[in-house]
């Protein structure tokens, strides 16, 4: 009779280790679930599909800073503001490093723009400038030494009839490949000239 209490004792802790292993094992499962993240494709967009707009209703402003020895030549602060006149939203190009450093203009064009930051990369992108809204920025003017005194500074805002997400022109940069090389041509919104620092 002992003999068999012993067994049916030692079968019960048997199967009660088991279960306890099984329920540890269950939950270290749920512990780590195994998930699989879910990828979106981005959709492509047909390359003809963007065109420059009018900029009627830009308005460029600046003003000039401190000007500092850089070598023999000098660097002059800049200060811009760019505003959104109209009542309705407008699309812009730019570029993901330097906004719209790049698209300040100079006559004579010996003067050119030096900016704050320097990146080992930049790319077009394509930006929103919202109704009655503006945006600031500064930046840097590269003067030569003995260059003639600035006559214009100008803006040439290169407004665009779409907005695209950035992660698409990446990955489909011929979008704004034509529109982002165009020379000047009417798209030169400009301010008004300041006295130059001495």
């Amino acid at each position: 009779m002992n003999k068999i209490n012993y067994t049916c004792g030692y079968l019960i802790l048997l199967l009660f280790i088991s279960l306890l292993n099984f329920g540890c094992s269950q939950s270290k499962t749920k512990e780590k679930p195994n998930i699989q993240l879910l990828k979106i494709p981005i959709p492509s967009i047909e390359v003809d599909s963007i065109k420059l707009v009018s900029n009627k209703g830009i308005e460029f402003k600046y003003s000039l800073g401190d000007k500092t020895k850089f070598g023999k030549n000098y660097l002059i602060e800049i200060k811009c503001i760019v505003y959104n006149k109209t009542d309705h939203k407008i699309n812009y190009l730019n570029e993901s490093c330097n906004g719209l450093d790049f698209y300040i203009v100079f006559k004579p064009e010996t003067y050119k723009v030096m900016p704050l930051m320097n990146c080992n990369a930049t790319w077009g992108m394509i930006s929103k400038l919202q109704p009655r809204d503006s945006i600031e920025f500064k930046t840097h003017v590269f003067q030569p030494k003995n260059a003639k005194p600035i006559e214009i500074i100008g803006l040439d805002f290169r407004a665009v009839d779409k907005f695209i997400p950035f992660q698409i022109l990446q990955k489909q940069p011929e979008i704004i490949e034509d529109i982002y090389r165009e020379k000047l041509k009417k798209i030169i919104s400009f301010g008004v000239i300041n006295k130059m620092p001495n």
